[in-house]
């Protein structure tokens, strides 16, 4: 079972980079799915809006950090990991968005492409591009708070 996920939508807020304790680079970032939708009367009216935290490993994230700003359109492909840490005493049950792939929307955007060399030296190959999946978060790893 594949549980490969897609989403699209706006950025928070700059992307963060951050580093592990053993130096591998991830950058953390927020996406908002804004969806619209008609009413009875066929009028435009905002429905709920999606909060997804999202992480992106190595050169991705190094890529995102460098690349992306707040406001916009982005479309991230990864996988669902939950996610489990302790905040002021109290277990917080989350989700996030382990990106293989971000990419921007030119719809209403215009963006400028660099093409990189992969840094292959922080790459273990153990787990998802070298990250292991079973990491556990025993403090709030997002201490900019999530939107949820």
């Amino acid at each position: 079972m594949s549980n490969t996920v897609q989403l699209t939508g706006n950025l928070t807020r700059d992307p963060e980079l951050r580093y592990t304790q053993s130096g591998k680079p991830v950058a953390s970032f927020t996406v908002a799915d804004n969806r619209r939708v008609r009413d009875q009367s066929g009028n435009w009216v905002d429905g709920n809006t999606l909060f997804m935290q999202c992480a992106a490993w190595d050169g991705l994230g190094e890529n995102v950090v460098e690349s992306l700003r707040k406001g916009m359109t982005v479309t991230v492909t990864g996988r669902l990991e939950a996610k489990e840490y302790e905040s002021n005493g109290m277990k917080v049950r989350g989700f996030e968005l382990i990106a293989s792939d971000v990419s921007v929307s030119l719809r209403r955007q215009q963006a400028t492409v660099k093409k990189t060399t992969p840094s292959y030296s922080n790459q273990q190959g153990n787990g998802y591009n070298g990250y292991s999946p079973n990491t556990q978060y025993t403090t709030d790893p997002y201490t900019t708070g999530a939107p949820f």
